[in-house]
This record gives C-alpha cells, sequence and structure tokens, in this order.
C-alpha cells in the first residue's frame, strides 16, 4: 500500500517514465510471445514498408523490424542494468575509499576522477573502446566507468 500512495504522490512525469521502462521490461520478457516471427527469421522482401503483415516493415535482409525491436529490448536493459550496477558499484567503493583515507588517496583518486570527466565521455570511449576491441564486456566496462565517475563525486 505505501507503494501505490508513493506513486500518487510522485510527479506525473516519473509516473510516466516508469510506465515507459515497464513497458520496455514487459516487451523484453515477453518478445517471443508478442513477436509475430522469429528473431533472425527473414519474412520478406527487403525493405517492405509498414503494413499488417510487418508493422514496423522490414530491414535491408528481410527480417521484421517489429520483432528485431522486441527481442533488442533484452539485449539493452541488461546492459543498461549490469553498466548501471557495476558504475554504482565503483563510485561509490572509490568514494567512499577515498573520503575514509584521506590525504594523498583522496587526491589521488580525485584527480583521475577529474582527468576522466574532462574529455567528452562519448569521444573518450570511442577511444577505448577503439583500443580494448568492441566485446559487449568491453562496452559495459568502458561505459561502468566513465559514469562511475559522478558516483564518486557523490559519494566521496
Amino acid at each position: 500500500m505505501a507503494l501505490f500512495k508513493l506513486l500518487r504522490q510522485s510527479p506525473i512525469t516519473a509516473r510516466i517514465g516508469l510506465g515507459m521502462i515497464l513497458i520496455n521490461v514487459f516487451a523484453a520478457i515477453f518478445a517471443p510471445v508478442i513477436a509475430p516471427y522469429g528473431e533472425t527469421e527473414i519474412v520478406g522482401d527487403v525493405w517492405l514498408p509498414s503494413s499488417s503483415d510487418h508493422y514496423l516493415g522490414t530491414d535491408h535482409i528481410g527480417r521484421d523490424l517489429f520483432t528485431r525491436l522486441m527481442y533488442g529490448a533484452r539485449n539493452t536493459i541488461l546492459i543498461a542494468f549490469i553498466t548501471t550496477m557495476i558504475a554504482f558499484f565503483l563510485g561509490a567503493l572509490f568514494g567512499f575509499f577515498a573520503a575514509t583515507l584521506g590525504g594523498w588517496t583522496d587526491l589521488g583518486l580525485s584527480r583521475v576522477v577529474d582527468i576522466i570527466m574532462s574529455f567528452p565521455s562519448l569521444i573518450f570511449a570511442l577511444i577505448v573502446l577503439s583500443v580494448v576491441g568492441t566485446s559487449i564486456g568491453a562496452l559495459i566496462l568502458t561505459i561502468a566507468v566513465l559514469e562511475s565517475t559522478r558516483v564518486f563525486r557523490l559519494s566521496r
């Protein structure tokens, strides 16, 4: 009941955002049921427009875009969730570590964070990913480290 009271008291924008998140999670979980075709199944001609058979049309290979969107939500939500958890863990750990020890440790960690934050995030991520490779793990860790700088500052 406290959850419903909290939702009633929350701003309309928060409720809309929560609704969008819930729709995406629902689509990701029930993608095999919602999607009319298989994830990699070629179902039509190339670049078909939207129709009753293909709600969003087809891509350059002939796969249904609506189906691809439903299955793609799984990867997007999983990557975002893991990245956020790692970013919060790293930022809070190093922020509390710097605040507790103080002195040179605090100064050193704070300068490293300042250096990372001085570069535009997208450019920095592209440079790192071009060096280490473009695997999902490298993408998750790169984004997590970049976002952990903000958590570091808050927790410190």
